[in-house]
């Protein structure tokens, strides 16, 4: 989603930062006057391009297009049409008791021989498909459709498939000639069907009151997003919990385009990762510049990215294939068959490889987030990364100029990550009481060493769970400051922004109890020493995932929520419907907060990114 503020953007008004239709055209601009004085304010809503590939030249055998999407992927041949669905996942990432991976198969019985399989349009946009370690096996400039259509699939019947926000839609379209009585659809691979009372696992339709000769449409839509669920975030594993980390990630490249990475289901029914480049601003509506797949032979997850130099693309995760993409002389261009290993990718402008490095600190290894520092007149470029492990690389890879682990006895992990004057500033989240807290620190660990033991068995209290906040110096030998919040709850950092006074902006999550989430936003004092203000907010059922700042120290954060009645001000929409809801909130410079909305639908939905563009726009993903 999208929100630009027109007028002047410096006198920091963030009343009303978003509002317009969230429920109107997808890729229409909707303005509103919010109140005399106030700036107008539209927003856009933009579905990500979830659409008909050609299928790989490894597809099954007779699989004309593929469409693949978080949670579940589409296998489309001449007989029907396959759906390859994750398990289903809790509110933290973890794999719901008794869901496992699942197919779901509609075949056409009856249909002609003759039948033609064909694409709808011109190509939406071109796919780089960069599977396997060998350059010879990857597929680039690969055309992707809006709708596929099943010519004569019946006499004088065609069926297009189309997608719309992530929702399946196919339309019989019945000429005078054709005979609705022939359509036979046969599901198999359902848990539960509603049947005839002829007990067989096929669908027809009946149509009365049809004028003879006239044409008609039956156009049914498949929610496979609702109804069945499937992992859109990864989960890390933190004693005996997990917390979730979405996987999904946006930055802004050098032109103003925006960058979007995260995960997605394949048809070969695996995880893999992907980066998209789009320009939101096109006169046109959006225009996608590129989309690229990254993957081998098991599950990857692209969980940050970043503009890089000469516009260039830095995309951060982990990946478990033996045989991921690797290209260029670079720090560790082998990645290790055993467990997992943090990756950086660095794509080209045009979306193709250009160099990948791996990074395996232990058994498993993740990147969570990465930043490109350009050079300034003290500090080098570079290529900064966290995971409870802080790193910087050399701009093309080949060298790792520092690294060292953040960690005490138990277990500990970053999250976030912000740099300012070549300084690494990381939050994150640690069970451990002995972190290397620094002088003059804001506040120690809340739990005493003794009383942390209890941290270390397989069941203990959130209070266990402590968010800190680090900065690390540019030439990477030592923290410059290191503190706890100091919570008396658990609680974690996802989130950081870092302002060019080097004041540190920290969204995260407190366990009020066992059941119980709530949404956070911190500043933190340059030298780490105080918070200038730590708000809870979007009551008892919330989580805090991002947050970005405007030139006027405008604070924008998104999040989940499960809460009813949080909007605040002109709210773009100020009901609650589905089960959980995205929200977007804006914090004034002393912490106020100025305006909430939620954002979603019917089903589950969540904020996990924000960014501002060099347009005053607030992008949200």
């Amino acid at each position: 989603l999208s929100g630009c503020v027109s007028g002047n953007p410096d006198k920091g008004t963030s009343t009303g930062a978003v509002s317009g239709d969230a429920q109107g055209n997808p890729l229409r601009a909707a303005h509103r006057k919010i109140e005399p004085g106030a700036p107008e304010t539209g927003t856009e809503r933009i579905a990500l391009p979830f659409l008909f590939e050609r299928a790989p030249k490894h597809a099954g055998r007779g699989t004309a297009f593929v469409l693949q999407r978080p949670g579940y992927a589409l296998s489309v041949n001449q007989d029907g049409f396959e759906a390859f669905l994750a398990p289903a996942a809790t509110k933290t990432g973890e794999r719901m008791r008794g869901s496992e991976t699942s197919r779901l198969a509609v075949r056409f019985t009856g249909a002609q021989r003759a039948v033609r399989l064909t694409q709808v349009g011109e190509p939406r946009l071109y796919v780089n498909r960069l599977v396997g370690r060998s350059p010879s096996d990857w597929e680039r400039n690969v055309p992707a459709y809006e709708a596929v259509r099943y010519e004569d699939l019946y006499p004088d019947i065609d069926l297009t498939l189309s997608t719309d926000h992530g929702q399946i839609e196919y339309a019989f379209n019945v000429g005078p000639a054709g005979s609705v009585d022939q359509i036979r659809l046969r599901i198999t691979g359902a848990k539960r069907l509603s049947l005839e009372e002829d007990g067989h696992d096929t669908v027809a339709f009946q149509v009365s009151g049809r004028r003879k000769g006239s044409r008609i449409t039956i156009d049914p839509v498949i929610n496979f997003g609702s109804y069945f669920g499937g992992t859109s975030w990864d989960a890390a594993n933190v004693g005996n919990g997990t917390v979730p980390i979405p996987a999904l990630d946006l930055a802004v490249a050098e032109d103003g385009d925006i960058l979007v990475a995260g995960s997605t289901r394949t048809a070969s029914n695996q995880t893999m990762a992907f980066a998209l480049r789009t320009d939101l601003g096109s006169p046109g509506g959006p225009v996608f510049k590129y989309l690229t797949y990254m993957g081998g032979i098991s599950d990857d997850y692209a969980l940050g990215i970043a503009r890089g130099p000469r516009g260039s693309t830095y995309v951060c995760g982990r990946t478990a294939s033996e045989n991921f993409p690797q290209n260029g002389a670079t720090f560790d261009p082998v990645q290790s068959a055993l467990g997992g290993a943090g990756f950086v990718v660095q794509l080209e402008a045009n979306g193709d490889l250009a160099r990948t490095t791996f990074l395996k600190a232990g058994r498993t290894t993740d990147i969570t987030d990465c930043l490109y520092a350009p050079p300034s007149a003290d500090v080098a470029a570079g290529l900064y990364h966290t995971d409870a492990i802080l790193a910087k690389f050399s701009e093309d890879l080949n060298d790792l100029e520092y690294f060292t682990l953040l960690g005490g006895r138990y277990s500990d992990k970053a999250l976030g990550l912000g740099v300012i004057d070549g300084a690494m500033i990381i939050t994150g989240m640690t069970e451990s009481p002995d972190l290397p807290v620094t002088a003059g620190a804001y506040a120690g660990p809340v739990l005493s060493l003794a009383d942390a033991e209890i941290c270390a068995e397989l069941i203990h209290p959130a209070n266990c769970l402590e968010t800190f906040v680090a900065r690390f110096n540019a030439d990477g030998r030592s923290f410059d400051y290191l503190t706890y919040l100091g919570d008396t709850f658990g609680d974690f950092g996802k989130g950081i922004a870092v302002d060019d006074d080097g004041y540190a902006y920290v969204t995260g999550t407190r366990f009020v109890s066992n059941s119980a989430r709530q949404a956070f936003l911190t500043r933190l004092t340059p030298a780490g020493g105080n918070l200038v203000f730590n708000e809870r907010f979007s009551g008892l059922s919330s989580w805090g995932y991002g947050v970005a700042l405007d030139s006027s120290g405008v604070a924008h954060v998104v999040g989940s929520t499960e809460e009813w009645g949080i909007a605040v001000g002109p709210a773009l929409d100020s009901d609650h419907i589905g089960e959980a809801d995205g929200y977007y909130a804006t914090f004034d410079p002393a912490g106020n907060l100025d305006y909430r909305t939620y954002l979603g639908g019917e089903a589950d939905d969540k904020a996990y990114a924000v960014v501002r563009d060099h347009d005053n726009c607030t992008v949200i993903g």
